[in-house]
């Protein structure tokens, strides 16, 4: 996703078209640019080319801004973030005999660990690490990252560890994004939205229709959106910045996993681990991710967002000035889809400038 966006976006900075290496399809990769924020628009000679739609663009420049600014107001800022290993990680083995060569690999998944962590420019947050398998149905965490389990996570490792006035930075996940005091939508069942108005002092019964219900909701229905975790966090002293959508690149604990996997695959010789064994790699492959690694993925991840910053201002300049003629600038009232089925772009808790 991050190539596609690159590619597409270096296009108009530097007019020089690219190839890459996309083997699923025309319709997969129309539905990837749709995914991603990006939207046909016609220009000059009629030709339809890829724009990137405006909020998406808002939101990560008002993400580079804030987050340039609370780390020069010297601000620690942790990076939050899950992952997960599984027994058949390992690089592919090659057999051979004088008669014919293959490749040995074990499409199963049998034994699978959910690595939840934080870290910063310090490295790894202390005390913060959860490892647990995935599919279980016992156990303090159930087999699953949801709203629930990041919640508790929240609540027992973060809170407990993180130093006071910090930034946190996390995706738009659905269970990042648990609503405070969801309002009902038009689909929901009619108890639900009489019991969500009386709530609020709003008089109904169940003889209005679903129609009219409705019609009193959005006259209650908060403009901004409000997010349990946030407001958990806000009222610690921390900040929460959020990554703008499918923009996992601009996280260094990305790069911290990448490592993490390459441990266990590199150690991984059979490709069939025990839980026990594939627990230790995973906790070992942690350790070996240093406080100098995470100083670099820091240094990489703000050379990115330096490349964001001077990108984004060339390419609104090409498409205001050479290429676009009477652009639309309004947005379809969509919602993001993937990273968190919600448009934060005018709610998220911010830095004021």
């Amino acid at each position: 996703m991050s190539v596609i966006r690159r590619i597409v976006q270096e296009f108009y900075s530097t007019q020089k078209k690219q190839k890459f290496d996309f083997p699923w399809g025309v319709d997969s990769l129309r539905n990837n640019l749709h995914n991603l924020g990006f939207k046909c628009k016609k220009c000059l000679s009629k030709r339809e080319i890829l724009i990137e739609r405006p909020d998406i663009v808002k939101w990560r420049w008002r993400y580079l801004v804030n987050i340039k600014t609370l780390r020069d107001e010297g601000r620690q800022i942790f990076y939050l973030d899950e992952s997960w290993v599984d027994s058949n990680l390992t690089f592919k083995k090659f057999y051979q005999n004088t008669e014919f060569k293959d490749v040995c690999s074990d499409g199963n998944s049998g034994k699978r660990l959910i690595m939840v962590h934080a870290g910063s420019r310090a490295g790894f947050l202390q005390g913060a690490g959860l490892i647990y398998k995935s599919g279980s149905t016992t156990g303090d965490y159930h087999g699953q990252m949801n709203s629930k389990n990041f919640e508790k996570w929240i609540r027992e490792k973060i809170l407990q560890n993180l130093p006071s006035r910090s930034v946190v930075v996390y995706d738009n996940a659905p269970y990042h994004s648990l609503k405070v005091d969801k309002s009902p939508s038009k689909h929901s069942v009619k108890s639900e939205m009489i019991s969500w108005l009386q709530r609020h002092g709003v008089f109904c019964g169940p003889a209005m229709r679903k129609g009219q219900i409705y019609d009193l909701i959005l006259t209650k229905k908060q403009k901004e959106k409000f997010f349990k975790i946030d407001q958990l966090l806000n009222a610690h002293g921390h900040i929460v910045v959020r990554l703008p959508p499918y923009m996992s690149e601009l996280s260094p604990i990305e790069l911290a996993w990448s490592k993490v996997r390459k441990y266990v695959r590199e150690n991984n010789v059979t490709g069939d681990l025990s839980l026990k064994r594939l627990l230790d790699l995973t906790t070992e492959g942690i350790e070996t991710v240093t406080a100098k690694d995470w100083e670099g993925y820091c240094q990489y991840v703000e050379k990115l967002e330096q490349q964001y910053w001077e990108r984004d201002g060339v390419v609104a300049d090409v498409i205001d000035s050479k290429i676009i003629s009477n652009l639309n600038d309004s947005v379809d009232d969509e919602e993001i889809s993937r990273e968190g089925a919600t448009d934060f772009s005018d709610s998220e808790t911010l830095r004021p400038l």
